[in-house]
């Protein structure tokens, strides 16, 4: 009677006991199905920009460009937690005011780079960093992206392979903000969750992600409404949400508005001030899609492959 009792209790113990590590063995597996992804696109990257790695602490891809973009990264790592009051004010172009605001004030970026600057003190391999991890999170926000979509790993690891490394995204390695589009997979994964689900978690999780784009770059800020409006058209198609479930959406948005609106006050400023304006630039051909810039040297060779054939 006893062994029985005694046996009947084990047995509970062992269902208990199964009960407990089931959501552990599930976390494990999934967080280990995102971490195989995000380190291949690790590698490609590293590959893609051959050799730029080997030469991370001093070198950058291009000339101009990757330097100002270096400066202002430093810049509001240096004055974000001093006075963030006058983060525009940089130290260049004595006596203007607002000179952060002559180009992009990459606060995105600069945050990705904060403690690559904060333990080396290097401005150029915090780039260098946050260059490589931006193409991989290009590629693992897509491949969250497909994924959602589709179920598929395998395809929705090719999705992110050819949104992150395409000839036109690796061709734009010298300007850090035109490549920080990352974001724009990982707002589209985001607002497909909160269609299937509306919860107050996912309708910030879409408002974040809005917000990272728009402060990673002025031109994508511009752009991000030209992509969310028609995702938000059709899915509001295929899930007819009543509009009562736009609440934590619609709160998150403006909360997204309200952050990044100020940032683009200086610019206004400046634009109002010295009279800044831009010709519309003319279109960009079809083959500038499968050029290779120089110093590719993994793409050109590829090319080369290619054009022998």
């Amino acid at each position: 009677m006893r062994s029985s009792r005694r046996r009947k209790r084990l047995v509970e113990r062992g269902r208990l006991s199964d009960a407990l590590k089931l959501p552990i063995v599930f976390l494990f597996k999934k967080q280990l199905s995102y971490a195989l992804p995000l380190s291949l696109y690790f590698l490609v990257a590293i590959v893609a920009t051959y050799p730029l790695t080997l030469r991370a602490t001093d070198h950058v891809f291009g000339t101009g460009t990757p330097m100002l973009n270096s400066w202002a990264m430093a810049w509001v790592n240096h004055q974000l937690p001093q006075d963030p009051w006058h983060l525009f004010d940089g130290n260049v172009f004595y006596p203007y005011s607002r000179t952060l605001a002559f180009s992009e004030h990459l606060l995105a970026p600069a945050l990705m780079a904060s403690p690559w600057i904060a333990v080396t003190g290097n401005a150029i391999l915090a780039y260098n960093i946050v260059a490589l991890l931006t193409l991989t999170l290009a590629g693992l926000g897509m491949y969250f992206f497909c994924r959602e979509l589709t179920g598929s790993p395998f395809p929705s690891f090719v999705g992110g392979l050819l949104y992150a490394f395409n000839t036109w995204n690796i061709n734009e390695l010298s300007r850090i903000q035109i490549l920080s589009n990352q974001w724009f997979p990982f707002l589209l994964w985001a607002l497909v969750r909160y269609f299937a689900n509306p919860t107050p978690k996912r309708g910030f999780v879409v408002g974040l992600f809005c917000a990272l784009q728009a402060l990673s770059c002025m031109y994508w800020a511009l752009y991000l409404p030209f992509v969310m409006l028609p995702a938000l058209v059709v899915l509001q198609w295929r899930h007819d949400l009543r509009w009562r479930k736009f609440l934590w959406l619609g709160s998150s948005l403006a909360g997204a508005v309200l952050l990044t609106a100020p940032f683009a006050v200086p610019y206004i400023q400046n634009s109002g001030a010295f009279g800044f304006e831009r010709d519309p630039p003319n279109p960009v051909p079809i083959d500038r899609y499968l050029q290779v810039n120089r110093g590719k040297h993994s793409l050109r060779k590829l090319a080369r492959n290619r054009s022998t054939q």
